[in-house]
């Protein structure tokens, strides 16, 4: 989207590659190397966000997440750019590199 950010830059504990944010959803339960985890709800962002925003750019919040997000409706296009939190099920190691799978949903 054009925003000068960088793993980690957003306040993420855990950054992936190959989940696509829109198809996760509250309830769902990954396994991330030993720790297994449930998604509890959507990241709201909020104006520590601002030092991303740049002329000529929308608003990096405004491109993450609107009115419908905030409302839990995942046929957004901005569905999971935020991010999300999550409660540990079960810890256990999480490694760089380590695979990350669906195990089911509560939803």
């Amino acid at each position: 989207m054009g925003f000068a950010v960088y793993p980690g830059a957003l306040g993420e504990n855990l950054t992936t590659v190959g989940l696509d944010p829109r198809q996760i959803r509250i309830g769902d339960r990954y396994r991330a190397g030993q720790a297994v985890i449930e998604i509890t709800r959507m990241r709201a962002p909020c104006s520590t966000l601002d030092v991303y925003n740049a002329p000529g750019l929308a608003r990096i919040q405004d491109a993450i997440f609107d009115a419908q997000v905030k409302a839990h409706d995942p046929s957004s296009l901005r569905w999971g750019l935020a991010g999300f939190y999550a409660r540990v099920i079960r810890d256990g190691l999480v490694r760089t590199g380590d695979r990350i799978t669906h195990l089911d949903s509560l939803a």
